[in-house]
């Protein structure tokens, strides 16, 4: 080839690249000069309070010859569009200090349907508003509180052919709940939805707004109609994780409460790893008599009754777990009237195994009459009906198990839902912890609204309270074979605890002595043997084995502390937040007198044993270097 065929030939080859980029520079300009249009043609419509129409909205998404179907879809969403539009445009705002906007005003229709997260107040100006399956009246007010990630969502649909509500969003330190929590760094921004910061969020997406299954709805309302005066109605709700779950059992427990036939409703929770109301190990009882909002470390709540199994997985204390659920619903029987309908939060362990036989025994003990399952297709989960649940093994050979009849409701979904998502296990366990104690500790420690004190404290800071652990009955629960209770100090100090007693009539179980009688520890057998019904929780920072006693943070009171047979480590850390926040006065006082916390300890993890302990052995050795 010619050096002329080749210039020839690179000059086609730059012509032919120069005219591509031509032509994607000429689409590029029109494709803007279309959206220009698009945009200033949606400003004026808001500017004329006129609905944006889907057919500007399609385009927009260069979507071309869409059904009539799609287009009636896309009309009903952006309704609900037009009406922030227009809040936009109301001369009537709220601006705080920053000149931000703090309120607005909703004007839905009747079947119109939002989902508010964040930090708000809710007031209902005319019509009727079903907020996650509460119909709320006008004149109602609520707070609500719905971080980014997990938790509940607020959904919002008219009932009323015009329905208003005025949204205000709240400051952090107008709500004592989640205060606490911005003075820890893995939290801080727990509450804030895009880039700008904003605290509040208002969404039209249907995929995001979550409301109650009518299946469900019907077949609540169903059971509720016959439902006969000698048996209790009692709803049993599975499902494996992010399926709805919980969010789903309460707001049954809304729908309920709606209805003028019942005052109140009874949570008895049952998942020892995600519970509602209750720090996790716990198998707990509540009667609910107003509606439930928000995520669950927001709505902490005293239990009627509590059991403390300490594991947050079932497998690990398989046997006190169903000693405890069938405790649970005597207790409920007993002491409750049968007309009051009874809620149980399920466990998310379904997969076909011990799952499946954990649940099903927990069902035939707790004997429902009906039950709603959620099923994600692909997962390794059968339906739980009656036949199904009798087919499971007795997990507790020496306990005869009752059987079932039941009507079921299974629900299959393809996919977990987006706003059912939740976030971290152990995260959600640390919020739950942190509220508990803030909650209770600041009640006890702050008079009045000193939000500058309470934003500044952490959870090490709050004062301690002097407790003798001579003649008390120590343990670990799971506890380990490995374990070596002469070692049982090490193992409760800087750990969150529970105060427990044994129920009426019971005694304990062969516990080991130790110090000479000094105190007693609980033994595996003792575990299986005897239930622990909680009394409060506390923080054990401090044992000082020459007088016997245990520095401790709780809000119990000191004769409390001093009744208080059984002190129960579980496997609930105190939240790493705390231990690590460095600005916390206790670190700040250890620098101080020059001496190392007495949680930290110079032991590889690798010289401890099964149970989290050292040996005796690799304990004196460490000790003789310092």
């Amino acid at each position: 080839m010619g050096a002329h065929e080749k210039k020839s030939e690179a000059t086609n080859e730059q012509g032919s690249c120069d005219k591509l980029s031509l032509k994607s520079k000429k689409k590029r300009s029109l494709h803007g000069k279309k959206l220009k249009t698009l945009i200033n043609a949606a400003k004026d419509i808001a500017k004329q309070k006129k609905p944006l129409t889907a057919v500007a909205h399609l385009h927009l998404k260069r979507k071309s010859k869409t059904k009539i179907m799609e287009l009636k879809a896309a009309e009903e969403v952006f309704t609900s569009t037009n009406n922030l539009l227009r809040s936009a445009l109301e001369p009537n705002r709220d601006f705080n200090d920053k000149g931000i906007d703090k309120s607005f005003t909703l004007d839905l229709g009747l079947g119109q349907k939002t989902t508010l997260r964040g930090c708000c107040r809710l007031q209902i100006i005319s019509g009727e508003i079903n907020i996650n399956c509460f119909e709320a009246a006008e004149g109602t007010e609520l707070e609500f509180v719905c971080p980014s990630i997990g938790g509940m969502q607020i959904n919002l649909q008219a009932l009323s052919d015009i329905s208003q509500v005025r949204v205000s969003k709240l400051d952090f330190l107008e709500l004592s709940a989640i205060q606490t929590l911005t003075r820890y760094h893995e939290f801080k921004k727990l509450f804030i939805f895009d880039d700008n910061n904003s605290d509040a969020f208002c969404s039209t997406d249907t995929d995001l707004h979550c409301p109650l299954d009518d299946k469900v709805e019907n077949f609540i309302l169903k059971a509720v109609e016959d439902q006969k005066n000698s048996k209790r109605t009692k709803f049993c709700i599975c499902g494996t994780k992010n399926t709805g779950k919980s969010t789903t059992g309460l707001f049954i427990a809304n729908l309920l409460l709606t209805s003028e036939q019942f005052e109140s409703v009874i949570w008895l929770d049952v998942d020892i790893g995600q519970p509602e109301f209750t720090l996790p190990g716990c198998v707990s009882v509540l009667e609910l008599t107003e509606p439930v909002f928000g995520p669950s470390f927001c709505h902490m709540r005293k239990p009627a009754i509590s059991y403390f199994v300490g594991a947050v997985n079932i497998a690990d204390v398989l046997i006190m777990y169903l000693n405890a659920v069938e405790s649970a619903i005597e207790f409920v029987n007993k002491n409750f009237k049968s007309s009051i309908p009874v809620i149980f939060n399920m466990p998310g362990w379904l997969e076909i195994g011990l799952g499946f036989e954990i649940t099903s025994n927990v069902i035939r003990i707790l004997q429902p009459t009906h039950t709603v399952q959620f099923i994600v297709e692909g997962t390794n989960v059968v339906e739980m009906d009656p036949h199904t649940v009798m087919s499971c093994s007795n997990l507790r050979p020496n306990t005869a198990l009752g059987d079932v009849n039941f009507e079921l409701l299974a629900i299959t979904l393809t996919r977990p839902h987006k706003a059912t998502r939740s976030q971290n296990a152990s995260n959600e366990r640390q919020l739950r912890c942190l509220t508990h104690f803030h909650q209770k500790m600041e009640s006890l420690t702050f008079s009045g609204d000193n939000h500058e004190q309470k934003t500044s404290i952490t959870l090490l800071d709050f004062p301690r309270k002097s407790v003798s652990y001579v003649g008390k009955v120590l343990e670990v629960c799971p506890i380990n074979a490995c374990f070596n209770p002469k070692l049982i100090l090490m193992a409760l100090n800087a750990t969150l605890v529970s105060f427990c007693k044994l129920e009426e009539g019971s005694s304990f179980v062969n516990p080991i002595s130790v110090d000479d009688g000094a105190f007693q520890v609980a033994t595996e057998e003792c575990q299986k043997k005897n239930l622990r019904m909680v009394i409060g929780f506390g923080i054990l920072t401090d044992i000082n084995k020459e007088s016997g006693t245990m520095l401790v943070i709780t809000d119990l009171s000191e004769e409390e502390l001093h009744n208080c047979p059984i002190i129960s480590k579980g496997s609930l850390p105190i939240p790493q937040s705390a231990m690590l926040h460095q600005e916390s006065t206790y670190w700040q006082g250890l620098g101080s007198c020059k001496r190392t916390p007495p949680y930290v300890t110079a032991l590889h993890p690798r010289e401890l044993n099964a149970g989290g302990m050292a040996s005796k052995r690799k304990f004196q050795s460490k000790m003789k270097t310092y």
